[in-house]
């Protein structure tokens, strides 16, 4: 543009532009694009198909593969059946416990998480879509679904999974007395066999010679021990060897227990020689409180892992509970949920050891435990030095082959001879598979009866018993009478003026009850203690009496003392 040109001059050489391109544009044919958007649907489908002629995915053929195909469909209970059912057939690693999926590596049991679960279904599964391509039906592989590893994870059983009931590292004995020294999973003891040493042959047909020979050479690890009785103290020792090797064809199991009357006299050794033996370790130490909770705690702690035995080591207060007593009476035990208010079953398969110095027991405890006492005869026998095996464990790790084949013999030759009951008056209520299998094994090779080593409830063993008795005695001394109703207040507010009565219930309670809190009076932990043993009668001055709850009153819940019903 040149200095002299207007600014209309400019204005008007842009309007020509403008109007040349509008005119340059086509006119839009009304008409024509009504025709158009009037075309029927299937005509404008079949032009966008043939517009977008993607290759479909490709498929696979089943041939190519010998997984199990899964049609993925909204049915998920279906599709999780079906996955459930494609793990139990081509997943050999894969075992249930309890109601616990998981797997058997390096010799443990690793329950299965969510995503691991996902990448079993992957394997031993092919999850596809259907689909129809003009008349062709394919199926296209995809993705497992996301929600499998949570839901098969949920479910309490999974029907086809063999069921493993533990890891063990010693040949295994058969309900027939046959013995499995194969490597792997035994379908008919349901136990998985991990030997971490080499083992010699139990003989096919063991005799009775050949298992008193057992025995004896059995016995060589606790021939320095200083029982009391010293045949009966070897019979309960090989008892327990030939109890964690036989664990799998017994139901319950009584408590083996081992009292020395001075520290440092051998109890811990000799539980240490029967583990090594039975399962191939020393087993770890678990202190035994006197608080029920704890007590609680630690056993539901053993319930989870599935351990085939326990050592309570040192017992300094009575042995006993609820939580003990029900576990020993037990193949499964409900446990709590950490953290929230609900209960998992898990299966009760230990063996438990317990040793302490002149131990005493609490509740029912004595009618589930068999005990060896363990009286030196030196001041100080922790300092002893005259022993043929020593040192022992070094021994036993070094011999424990063959102490294994020992203790298989043992049990494979009574087995074999039909089980033979020794001869004893009575059996041994609740227990009688043990016997049957254990203890009368004992007998059979000529050792002594276990069932003679029962704890016998009396004041030296029955700390509960005792405390009963005192408490009746005070509980009638100061007012309360068969029949009259007290409050745990009122009684302790009597005996305050009686200095041995006070002291009495005082030490009864730091017993019994350990306070949990500042905040928890004597009164409350009375009242525990009552509701422990209710309706439990205990025979005083020819009567035989016992605690019943009464009414409630102004200082709380009353107690009375009652006869039994009918006595």
């Amino acid at each position: 543009m040149n200095a002299a040109e207007s600014k209309e001059q400019l204005l008007a050489r842009l309007r020509a532009i403008a109007d040349n391109t509008v005119q340059a544009r086509p006119a839009t044919d009304a008409p024509s694009a009504a025709r158009a958007r009037s075309v029927a649907p299937e005509a404008r489908a079949g032009a966008k198909s043939r517009r977008r002629k993607v290759p479909p995915p490709p498929s696979i053929s089943r041939g190519d593969d010998d997984r199990v195909w899964i049609h993925e469909t909204p049915d998920e209970v279906k599709v999780t059946d079906e996955t459930v059912a494609a793990i139990a057939t081509k997943a050999p690693s894969v075992f249930r416990m309890g109601q616990t999926l998981g797997e058997v590596e390096d010799a443990e049991f690793r329950p299965a998480a969510s995503a691991r679960v996902i990448d079993l279904a992957s394997s031993v599964a092919v999850y596809f879509h259907e689909s129809n391509d003009d008349g062709e039906v394919r199926e296209t592989p995809v993705h497992p679904p996301r929600y499998l590893g949570e839901r098969i994870l949920a479910r309490p059983s999974h029907p086809g999974v063999r069921v493993l009931e533990g890891i063990v590292r010693s040949p295994i004995l058969r309900t027939d007395g046959s013995v499995c020294s194969i490597h792997g999973f035994d379908a008919q003891s349901k136990l998985f066999y991990a030997p971490t040493i080499a083992f010699p042959e139990v003989p096919s047909s063991a005799s009775l010679d050949e298992a008193v020979a057992a025995y004896l050479r059995l016995s060589e690890p606790f021939a320095d021990f200083p029982y009391e009785d010293r045949e009966l103290g070897i019979a309960c020792a090989i008892s327990a060897i030939l109890t964690l090797l036989s664990r799998h064809l017994i139901g319950l199991v009584p408590v083996k227990c081992t009292s020395a009357s001075s520290p440092g006299s051998g109890k811990g050794l000799e539980a240490d020689t029967i583990t090594m033996i039975g399962l191939g370790v020393a087993l770890p130490r678990s202190p035994w409180s006197a608080d029920a909770e704890e007590q609680r705690k630690m056993l539901d702690g053993h319930a989870r892992r599935n351990e085939l035995a326990i050592l309570l080591d040192n017992i300094v207060c009575p042995l006993g509970g609820a939580s003990l007593e029900r576990n020993v009476t037990s193949t499964v035990v409900d446990v709590r949920v950490l953290g929230r208010s609900e209960t998992v079953s898990f299966p009760w398969r230990a063996t438990v050891l317990a040793n302490g110095n002149n131990i005493r027991f609490a509740g029912d405890m004595p009618r589930r435990t068999y005990l060896a006492r363990i009286v030196p005869q030196d001041d100080r026998p922790d300092q002893r030095t005259n022993f043929r095996l020593s040192p022992l464990l070094d021994h036993v790790r070094i011999n424990r082959a063959r102490y294994v084949i020992d203790a298989l013999t043992i049990l494979s030759a009574h087995a074999k001879a039909g089980r033979p009951r020794a001869a004893r008056d009575g059996g041994w209520g609740s227990f009688e598979e043990w016997t049957s299998v254990v203890a009368d094994a004992v007998v059979f090779a000529g050792g002594r009866d276990p069932l003679g080593a029962r704890v016998v409830r009396d004041a030296k063993t029955d700390t509960v018993r005792e405390a009963l008795d005192g408490l009746i005695r005070i509980w009638r001394a100061f007012g309360g009478a068969v029949g009259i109703e007290l409050a745990c207040a009122q009684v302790i507010e009597r005996c305050g003026a009686d200095d041995e009565a006070r002291a009495f219930l005082d030490e009864l309670l730091d017993e019994q009850v350990p306070s949990r809190s500042e905040k928890q009076t004597k009164a409350a932990r009375l009242s525990v203690l009552l509701s422990r043993n209710a309706d439990r009668w205990t025979m005083v001055d020819g009567s035989l009496l016992g605690f019943v709850q009464g009414s409630a009153g102004r200082f709380g819940r009353r107690w009375k003392l009652s006869a039994p019903r009918g006595a």
